[in-house]
This record gives structure tokens, sequence and C-alpha cells, in this order.
């Protein structure tokens, strides 16, 4: 999964997707992580570190793609903090 997101999705698809939009004033005034990649929090109760990303995988052949949805599709309605 790793090397074909890496191999597939690049930077420039969101600059030029995103890149001209800007938040509120409020929104543009929050900190920025440094980082490039999302620091996991070992502490946290809410957002974890998925296991499957520690896990070495066998590559796939001949998979095909379920669902391919747009970036208005969230799973806000079953997430636990919403119920």
């Amino acid at each position: 999964i790793e090397t074909t997101v890496r191999r597939s999705v690049k930077p420039e698809m969101f600059r030029e997707a995103y890149g001209s939009r800007r938040g509120s004033d409020e929104w543009e005034a929050l900190p920025q992580a440094k980082e490039l990649t999302f620091n996991w929090s070992e502490d946290s109760t809410y957002i974890r570190r998925p296991p499957f990303l520690d896990t070495t995988w066998t590559p796939m052949k001949e998979a095909h793609c379920l669902l391919l949805m747009g970036d208005s599709v969230t799973t806000d309605h079953i997430s636990p903090v919403s119920s």
C-alpha cells in the first residue's frame, strides 16, 4: 500500500486541487506541523496509527477497486465521536 501511494499520490495533485483555496483568518492562524507525515501520538485515545501500517504485506495481484468516491463522502456518521 505504501509503495503504491508513494508512486501514485504526488504533492502536485493537492496543489492543483486545493492550492488556490484559502480558509478563514482563524483557520489560517492555526499552527502548522513541520513534519512531512502525521506525528502519531501513542497516548491518543482518539486517533492512532493503524496496525496494518506496521505489517509486511505480500503484493496483491489482480485487485480491483470496490468503491471510488469523491471528497464529499465521509464516515463521520459511524465515528464513535459523533455518536
